[in-house]
């Protein structure tokens, strides 16, 4: 009688998804990426949802129902369900939840931004179960960063047919691809800066041209022809602005005492241009701090004007104070001075 060789379980494993794998693929078609699936329809079948306070957005047909809780999105259609849940980068949030057992099998790459992602399938029975969207490496999306500086706010994508049970879920090919459309159609508007300054109010001049974003919450600022003052409890931000072919005395008299530099800062946000954070220390307290660019108080802001050239716009002077008088053991805070 023949003896047969006897299979390893890894090996049966492995001949069970390669035998899966056809077949799943097959019931999946490749999406049309010149065309969304609902071409064709009138555009009010087709919408744009926006989160503004996230900075991002994406593109569905109306014939699925959108519904929105604190950091999730859920389109719906009959059963199926496409929860999309965000986050910023200091959030810890779960953004899928359990996940059904199955065999994760990765599809194709789906356009995403400026890169790509991944739908993953996963598979039980030789049925999709649930389709996920995301990259090697990690079960969420990170988006709106790049090589040199981190995601602005991260995603977990999944589609889920909750119209049945368990046993008979299979996921249509044709959904899928139109989750993958949904998806490729996302844009993210936020910056780092946004991310930063979250929550922060922005003061405009159009006189003169400039903006700056301060904590309203805790900071309250007054308006004159040439400054604006910022006052938190006893500090108060002082910013002289001109032009310059104009002669303002933007500073004021400034204290005596020890000068002694304590790092750079960028500057009309550019991490290239710095300005020096400078204190005057009185009997070895900080009781004023001014920002100084080669030694000078006035900082001008230049822009550029094409072939090399560079044009002075806008001179500004900034200064912070402590206007508590008659105890030399005060300080202006560390904190207080990292937030200006």
């Amino acid at each position: 009688m023949r003896r047969c060789a006897r299979l390893s379980p890894s090996l049966i494993v492995l001949l069970i998804l390669l035998l899966i794998t056809p077949a799943v693929r097959a019931a999946i078609p490749s999406p049309p990426w010149g065309g969304h699936p609902w071409q064709g329809q009138p555009e009010d079948e087709e919408a744009r949802y926006v989160n503004e306070a996230y900075g991002f957005s994406f593109t569905y047909p109306t014939t699925w129902t959108l519904r929105e809780a604190p950091n999730f999105v859920q389109l719906r259609q009959g059963g199926l369900t496409l929860t999309i849940g965000y986050r910023n980068p200091d959030e810890v949030i779960d953004l899928l939840g359990v996940l059904p057992e199955g065999s994760r099998l990765t599809v194709l790459a789906v356009p995403f931004l400026a890169d790509e992602v991944r739908r993953q399938v996963i598979v039980a029975e030789g049925r999709v179960k649930a389709v996920l969207y995301n990259v090697p490496g990690s079960a969420e999306i990170p988006a709106g960063g790049d090589e040199e500086n981190p995601p602005l706010l991260y995603l977990g994508v999944r589609l889920d047919d909750v119209s049945v049970d368990v046993a008979a879920i299979d996921i249509p090919g044709e959904v899928q691809v139109e989750v993958d459309v949904i998806v490729a159609s996302f844009a993210v508007s936020r910056t780092l800066e946004d991310i930063l300054y979250q929550g922060w109010e922005r003061y405009f001049n159009p006189t003169y041209g400039f903006s700056l974003r301060y904590p309203a919450e805790s900071w309250v600022l007054r308006e004159d022809d040439n400054s604006i003052r910022l006052r938190y409890e006893a500090f108060t931000l002082s910013i002289g602005f001109r032009r310059p072919d104009e002669t303002i005395d933007l500073l004021g008299v400034l204290p005596a005492g020890v000068r002694d530099n304590r790092g750079l800062v960028p500057f009309l946000w550019d991490e290239e241009q710095t300005v020096t954070r400078q204190v005057i220390l009185d009997q070895g307290h900080v009781r004023v701090v001014v920002y100084v660019l080669d030694g000078e108080t006035e900082l001008p802001a230049v822009v550029p004007r094409g072939r090399g050239e560079f044009e002075t716009v806008l001179v500004l002077a900034i200064r912070l104070d402590d206007t508590r008088i008659g105890d030399p053991g005060l300080e202006i805070p560390a904190a207080v001075m990292a937030e200006v």
